[in-house]
């Protein structure tokens, strides 16, 4: 079975240093969005018509409150605009992306 994928706009809530080239970003998610499963990732970009046009892919750390969390290391062009961008800036988003896996709280412990 096919899954669906969730393309929506969001914000920008936080970015933060997290290390050497190293940021912590945290974008605004729609209530729709189904709570991501360990190991899934998300497709993003800043606004409609910036550049770069093309999304980066970026792994999910946490999801809480209604936002998404990631760390990602500056490694080009899309992601150091990522690490400049500011509270507010808008963000296309699509996820959650990928075969995630269970988390392991749901998992028994063998006992």
């Amino acid at each position: 079975m096919k899954k669906h994928t969730l393309w929506f706009s969001g914000e920008i809530v936080d970015v933060s240093p997290a290390g050497r080239n190293l940021f912590l970003l945290t974008v605004t998610a729609p209530p729709a969005l189904p709570e991501p499963s360990p190991g899934t990732f998300a497709m993003i970009k800043l606004g409609k018509n910036r550049v770069p046009l093309l999304p980066r892919p970026l792994s999910i750390l946490d999801y809480r409150d209604g936002t998404l969390i990631f760390l990602f290391r500056v490694v080009g062009e899309g992601t150091l605009l990522l690490s400049l961008a500011r509270s507010g800036d808008p963000v296309e988003i699509s996820a959650p992306l990928g075969n995630g896996f269970p988390h392991p709280d749901s998992l028994g412990t063998g006992d």
